[in-house]
């Protein structure tokens, strides 16, 4: 068979999204035919398809030395960039594309993605009037618009960009956006309206379902929010992403011979699925039966082979049971995926710990973990005083009475919407506050091309989500890391009489402890909290909190910072 025969061939594949087999293709042509850029440049799509990431960088790059960039190639590359976490630079590839055809439509649209993936709503929205000026407003650009909107807190706006789909046929997304508007007007009754129009069987049901059972479960009406789980998550039409999602929605507050029984409810089901598997193998793990979960963890690898949930479960099951080479070479083939992912890192300083090789590279509590007390803005009397304000504008947004469902917060609420987009003064002074510290610690933290922080170290931030977390009596953290941060934080408000009792750590920052069932590795690290204290560190080490025993509240403003 010719070149072009094969190529031809490898993309049908491809585009009947048989990936595995197009991949295999791909290869054959690789071996057959050598330094053939077409070839580099199918495989490239095919691997991120695949989400080998890095291997579709490789191929990307190698199709380049021999061919000229194109819309469609520079496309290709933001999409890789973009999946790797490296956003700056995906942009820059997108912007090339566009530079080479304006008219390519979809660079346009993935710019935007990008834009609002990454948390930069203000210059999405930019993006949108631009291309509004230039090419008009479509479908794609009203959703895309309204998604930015209800993003910034801009809820009459995103509705009038709502209303001008009135002529066309309604989606899915479009409910699920009016179900989202509606929650953040807190009109709850339109809400479920407009999530209920969204059959299980869909591809957005998980996320739409999500959505009603976090704010049943935020509520703190958690029968209510049982019986809706059971309702739609077991209905006899819905989808195997449905009924995982209601086995993690179930998680927190059931037992495990409850979550158990539901396990098998959906292998009756749907079979012997990776995805519950890699359910029930947690389930093993937190019974400390190791063996058993790596039974399960091999099984659903093998039916879907290179997935980064299976691997990184399996590496943990791997790493408990003291096969560290396995639970490493797992660790490699996710970063496969995801080459900045700070839970892979979390994962590689545990298992360093745990062989008792050096993990201190990582985890340099001293150089990585700094405190500033924050100066307050100009037109505020004083540190305490501005405290009160922040305090009083974020209780105002603190409007439920228990966590979110999938959030690591136990015993307290979160607000639900970006704080750093939102257009308040308070909040903004805040914001504004924290240049001097932000840049202090990165250049006190320095430069290091080798490892994993500094490595991404440019001197220049952008603030990448904020929220505020209200915990009360007994409330805490658990152990948890931030995938898709670079550095992280924790901002004090106002925290309880009980965090100044030295000898019991009571509602201080944990550093060290990870949340892995089976591993024994205590918190190295403690940090008392003080109002008006600013706390930063990498995004990969593991945190928590100490339950605290008092009436006070603990209010804090976390936020993370990537590089630009």
């Amino acid at each position: 068979m010719s070149l072009d025969s094969q190529l031809r061939d490898a993309f049908s594949s491809y585009q009947q999204k048989n990936y595995v087999e197009a991949e295999l293709k791909i290869r054959d042509i690789l071996k057959s035919f050598g330094e053939n850029a077409d070839a580099y440049r199918l495989g490239a799509i095919t691997a991120l398809a695949l989400n080998q990431v890095t291997t579709a960088y490789y191929r990307i790059n190698e199709a380049l030395k021999t061919c000229e960039m194109t819309a469609e190639t520079a496309n290709t590359l933001g999409n890789i960039l973009k999946a790797a976490g490296e956003w700056s630079k995906s942009e820059e590839a997108y912007r090339h594309a566009i530079d080479l055809d304006p008219l390519y439509e979809p660079v346009r649209a993935n710019l935007i993605h990008l834009l609002v993936e990454s948390g930069q709503l203000r210059r999405a929205l930019k993006e949108l009037d631009e291309q509004a000026q230039k090419f008009g407003e479509s479908d794609l650009s009203f959703t895309a618009r309204a998604t930015v909107l209800i993003k910034l807190g801009h809820f009459e706006e995103a509705q009038t960009a709502l209303n001008s789909l009135q002529n066309v046929q309604i989606t899915d997304k479009i409910y699920l956006l009016k179900a989202r508007l509606h929650f953040h007007l807190r009109d709850y009754e339109k809400m479920e309206y407009f999530l209920e129009k969204i059959p299980p069987t869909s591809s957005l049901a998980a996320e739409s379902f999500g959505l009603l059972a976090n704010y049943y479960g935020m509520r703190g009406d958690w029968l209510s929010c049982k019986a809706k789980i059971e309702s739609y998550g077991w209905s006899s039409n819905a989808s195997l992403s449905v009924c995982i999602k209601s086995i993690q929605l179930m998680s927190r507050h059931e037992s495990d011979e409850y979550i158990s029984s539901v396990i098998e409810k959906g292998i009756a089901r749907f079979g012997r699925k990776p995805e519950l598997l890699v359910e029930q193998s947690k389930l093993e793990l937190r019974k400390g039966r190791t063996k058993k979960a790596i039974e399960l963890l091999k099984e659903a690898a093998t039916q879907k082979p290179g997935d980064f949930l299976i691997m990184t479960n399996y590496a943990q099951a791997s790493m408990v049971s003291r096969d560290y080479q396995l639970s490493h070479d797992l660790i490699m083939g996710a970063f496969q995926h995801a080459p900045n992912n700070q839970y892979l890192f979390a994962l590689i300083a545990s298992l360093q710990r745990e062989c008792g090789h050096n993990y201190k590279t990582l985890y340099d509590y001293d150089r990585f973990i700094r405190s500033y007390t924050l100066v307050p803005p100009p037109h505020y009397n004083s540190l305490e005083h501005f405290n009160e304000v922040l305090k009083e504008r974020l209780e105002s947004l603190h409007i439920f009475k228990d966590a979110p469902l999938n959030q690591s917060l136990r015993g307290g609420t979160q607000t639900d919407i970006d704080l750093s987009v939102l257009n308040d003064s308070v909040l903004q002074d805040f914001f504004m506050s924290l240049d001097k510290p932000i840049k202090e610690y990165m250049t006190e933290i320095g430069k290091d091309a080798n490892h994993p922080l500094t490595r991404r170290n440019t001197g220049q931030y952008r603030i990448n989500g904020a929220w505020s977390v209200r915990l009360s009596r007994e409330g805490r953290h658990v152990n948890h890391v931030h995938p898709l941060g670079w550095i992280s934080s924790s901002y004090y408000v106002e925290v309880p009489d009980v965090v100044n009792n030295s000898d019991t750590y009571e509602g201080w920052i944990k550093f060290g402890e990870p949340n892995i069932e089976g591993l024994n590795h205590k918190a190295e690290k403690y940090v008392q909290p003080k109002a008006g204290q600013l706390v930063l560190f990498p995004s990969f080490m593991w945190h928590g909190t100490v339950p605290f025993s008092s009436d006070q509240t603990r209010l804090t403003l976390p936020f993370d910072v990537v590089p630009v």
